[in-house]
């Protein structure tokens, strides 16, 4: 089983980040992961995610030219690659101090979704620690 596990989750963020988790984790196990109870569970997380198609374009541009360039995520791309990564999410624990373990077994080798999952993370402003998957 692979584990990401993080730091730097918020005391005001952890039952947030739990209910997303299950959200995805249902979701997939049920073949549709429900895009508006997602949003609803993210509340104003949902600002992390790049919406105007403007700014992707400019995003892009800048890649194009700088492939350094970090790539935000939009929210419809971002639950599409959940949807369709190759692992089946086992479990989320957060700990009291903003750390926390996130396991699931990889279906396929190499998988896609790795850094989608990661997200989940960093959307609440947690910090990726370790991946065994990556």
């Amino acid at each position: 089983m692979a584990t990401i596990t993080f730091t730097g989750i918020q005391p005001e963020h952890i039952e947030a980040v739990g209910e997303v988790f299950r959200l995805i984790k249902e979701g997939k196990e049920r073949g549709e992961i429900n895009e508006e109870m997602v949003r609803a569970a993210l509340g104003q997380r949902l600002g992390h995610f790049v919406s105007d198609p403007v700014a992707i374009q400019n995003m892009l541009e800048k890649w194009k030219s700088d492939r350094s360039t970090p790539l935000s995520w939009d929210f419809g791309s971002w639950i599409d690659a959940l949807a369709s990564a190759e692992l089946l999410y086992q479990t989320i624990h957060v700990y009291p101090d903003g750390s926390g373990e996130l396991s699931f077994e990889q279906l396929a080798w190499p998988s896609g979704g790795i850094e989608a999952t990661a997200e989940l993370i960093e959307v609440f402003g947690g910090r990726v620690a370790s991946n065994s998957a990556a």
